[in-house]
Formats: C-alpha cells, structure tokens, sequence
C-alpha cells in the first residue's frame, strides 16, 4: 500500500467545463461515488471547472487500501489520466479519447511477502 495521486492532462483545443472525479476504496455507482439522479457529482475528490487546452488539474495524494476510482464525466474525450506514487513515478497512464468516458479502476498493487529463512 502507499500514497497515490492522479494527474487529469487536457488535451482539447479550447477551454471545456469538465468534471474529474475520483474515489477511493469504492466502486462507481454506489452512493458518494457517481452521479446521482439529480445530477451532482460525488467522489472524495471532484474538480468541477474550466479546464484549458494543454492545462493539467492534480488531486492530492491519497492512501488507499484496495483502489482508487477514476472518472472523468463531462466531456468525454481528449484526457490523459496518470496515477503517481509517492515518489512521483507514474504507475499507470489511461487516455481517453473521443467518446470513451467513464471511471475505471486503480487496483493499489499488494506488497509482496517477505520470506525469512529459518536457521
């Protein structure tokens, strides 16, 4: 386990209002990670604003025990997502691109077992 961040790179030619979300140890679709019935989007993180071409929009860092869930929702196209470690080393880059849209999930790697030998 550790600490995690996500970096939303836009890569439309004009300034869009979008919605990034993420959430952390939930699924989409459940309540306080989705979009509800009335519109509003809820996540632990929500950045809901005008993004401008070739901007980038960072969370802060996040310690998860099984995932992180990413989305972004309004417009659908032209993203780079990357999720960063602690030491600021890309574990993961997602793009978005044209119609794709949606969340997705980040499964927080398990820490491999240390094995003693017995003397």
């Amino acid at each position: 386990m550790g600490m995690y961040k996500v970096v939303f790179y836009n890569g439309f030619n004009t300034s869009t209002e979008t919605k990034l979300v993420v959430c952390v140890d939930k699924d989409w679709g459940i309540p306080g990670c989705g979009i509800r019935s009335d519109g509003v989007v809820e996540g632990d993180w929500v950045y809901d604003g005008i993004s401008t071409y070739n901007s980038s929009v960072e969370t802060p860092y996040f310690n998860p025990v099984t995932k992180l869930t990413i989305a972004v929702t309004s417009p659908c196209g032209d993203y780079r997502v990357e999720v960063k470690d602690e030491d600021n080393n890309v574990v993961l880059t997602v793009y978005y691109g044209g119609e794709v849209c949606g969340a997705f999930p980040f499964f927080v790697p398990t820490p491999t077992p240390t094995v003693t030998p017995t003397p």
